[in-house]
C-alpha cells in the first residue's frame, strides 16, 4: 500500500489535480457551513431556507446531466477544469455582494449557477485522473479522496463556524473565492498528454450537431445497460444520494430541534470532528481490508450495518449516544464510499468515463435533491426530526439485501470475462 501511495504522489500532475480539488472543496465546505449557520441564525423560524440552499447545490445536475459528460469526453478536459474554477471564483464574488445586500433570491440563484458550473468539473477531473494513474491505483486514489473529504468534515464545520463567528459570512465566502482562484492556477500549470486531455481526439464543439451530442450521450447510457455489474453498482447511487442528502442537514436539525437546541452550533462542530474521524478511520481500514476481502462483500455488509446504525441514531436520546452512533456510521459508510466509487473506473472504458460519470452524477443529485425536498416540505410541520433517520436506515438495509442477491454472481461473471479476454 505504501509503495502505491508513494507512486501516486510522485506523479506531479496528480499532486496538482489532487491539491486543486482539495482547495476548491475546502473553500466550498467552509462557505456552505457558514451559510447554513447564517440562514439558521437570521431566519430561525424558516429552517427550510437552509434546506433550499443545500438543494441549490444538487438541482443543476438534473438540468445539465445530458451534456456535461459529452463535454468532458469531447473538449479539452484540462481547459474545462480550469474554466470551472475561474468562473466559480467570479460567481463567489457576486455571491459576496448578494449576501452583503441580504438578497435571498439572488443568493439561491448564484448558488445554483455556481453549482451548475461545478458539475462540469467532476467528469473532467475524473477523466484526467484516470488518464494519469494506472488501474491498480484507482482504489487508492478513491481512498485518498475519501480521506481528504474526512478532513473537510473534521475541520470544515469547525473552520466554517470559526470564520463565521470571527469574520462573518463575508469572510467565509471570501475564502471560498480564493480557493477557486488557486485551484484554477494549479490546474492550468499541469502538463497532460494529448490522449488524457482529449481521449476522443480534437473536435470543434461549435460544429458538432445536437444529434451527435445526443448520440454520444446514448452511447454512455447503452454502455451501462450492457454492463450488468456496472448497472447494479450505479443503482446503489440512488441510496448513496439519499443518504448524502439526509446526512447534509438532518444531524444538525436533530441537534437544534431535539438534543441541544441552545448549543447546537458548538455541538455541530464536535459532531463534524467525530464524523470526520470516523470517515478517516473507515478510509484507512478499507485500504487494508480491500486487499483481503472482495469489494462487493464490503459494499453489502457496509449497507446493512450503516442502515441498522442510522435507524438506531433516530432513537438517540442524548447527544453522547448520538455521537457514538454517528462515529460508527461514518466509519462504515466511509468504507462503502471508497469501495463503491473506487470500483467504477475499473469497469469503464477511459473514452467513456466522462459520460459515465455524468450519468452517475444526476442519479446522486436527483436522490440527494429528493431527500432535501422531502425534508423541506414535511419538516417540521408534518414529521418529527427522527423520521428521516428511519427512512434512510430502512432504505440502506433494503439495498443491502438487493446487493446480496446480485453482486456476488455478477462480480464472478465479470472476473470470468476479464480473465477470458486476457487469455485471448
Amino acid at each position: 500500500m505504501n509503495s502505491v501511495n508513494s507512486n501516486i504522489f510522485k506523479n506531479k500532475n496528480y499532486i496538482k489535480v489532487f491539491s486543486a480539488s482539495f482547495l476548491s472543496q475546502m473553500g466550498t465546505v467552509i462557505g456552505v457551513i457558514a451559510l447554513a449557520f447564517y440562514l439558521l441564525d437570521h431566519f430561525s423560524n424558516q429552517p427550510q431556507y437552509a434546506t433550499i440552499a443545500e438543494l441549490m447545490y444538487s438541482f443543476p445536475t438534473l438540468v445539465l446531466f445530458f451534456i456535461v459528460g459529452v463535454v468532458a469526453d469531447r473538449i479539452d478536459r484540462q481547459k474545462i477544469a480550469f474554466y470551472c474554477n475561474g468562473i466559480n471564483f467570479v460567481l463567489s464574488l457576486f455571491l459576496l455582494v448578494a449576501v452583503s445586500l441580504n438578497f435571498i433570491p439572488i443568493i439561491f440563484a448564484l448558488l445554483a449557477l455556481r453549482s451548475g458550473v461545478s458539475k462540469f468539473f467532476g467528469p473532467a477531473e475524473t477523466g484526467l485522473i484516470q488518464g494519469i494513474l494506472n488501474e491498480d491505483q484507482y482504489t487508492q486514489a478513491a481512498g485518498l479522496n475519501q480521506m481528504i473529504m474526512s478532513l473537510f468534515i473534521i475541520f470544515g464545520n469547525a473552520l466554517g463556524a470559526l470564520v463565521y463567528w470571527n469574520l462573518g459570512i463575508k469572510g467565509a465566502i471570501s475564502l471560498d473565492a480564493v480557493s477557486f482562484f488557486i485551484a484554477g492556477i494549479l490546474i492550468r500549470s499541469c502538463l497532460f498528454d494529448f490522449h488524457t486531455r482529449l481521449p476522443n481526439g480534437e473536435i470543434d464543439i461549435k460544429k458538432m450537431p445536437i444529434r451527435e451530442i445526443v448520440s454520444d450521450f446514448k452511447k454512455g447510457f447503452l454502455y451501462i445497460l450492457d454492463n450488468k455489474l456496472l448497472l447494479a453498482i450505479i443503482r446503489g447511487a440512488i441510496m448513496v444520494g439519499l443518504v448524502n442528502g439526509g446526512f447534509a442537514l438532518m444531524p444538525i436539525f436533530l441537534l437544534k430541534y431535539k438534543l441541544a437546541s441552545e448549543t447546537y452550533q458548538s455541538k455541530a462542530i464536535f459532531m463534524g470532528l467525530i464524523f470526520g474521524c470516523g470517515i478517516l478511520l473507515g478510509t484507512l481500514l478499507i485500504m487494508y481490508v480491500s486487499k483481503k476481502i472482495q469489494i462487493y462483500k464490503i459494499i453489502i455488509l457496509g449497507f446493512f450495518l450503516t442502515g441498522v446504525l442510522t435507524i438506531t441514531a433516530g432513537f438517540a436520546s442524548s447527544v453522547t449516544m448520538f455521537f457514538i452512533i454517528w462515529f460508527f456510521i461514518a466509519s462504515i459508510f466511509g468504507m462503502v464510499n471508497v469501495a463503491f466509487f473506487g470500483w467504477i473506473p475499473k469497469l469503464v472504458d477511459p473514452k467513456l468515463m466522462g459520460r459515465i460519470q455524468a450519468l452517475i452524477d444526476p442519479i446522486l443529485a436527483l436522490s440527494h435533491s429528493l431527500m432535501l425536498t422531502l425534508v423541506a416540505f414535511f419538516f417540521p410541520k408534518y414529521i418529527k426530526v427522527e423520521i428521516p433517520f428511519y427512512f434512510l436506515g430502512g432504505g440502506l438495509v433494503l439495498f443491502g439485501i438487493f446487493y446480496l442477491l446480485t453482486l456476488p454472481m455478477l462480480a464472478s461473471k465479470q472476473e470470468f470475462i476479464f480473465s477470458d479476454e486476457k487469455n485471448k
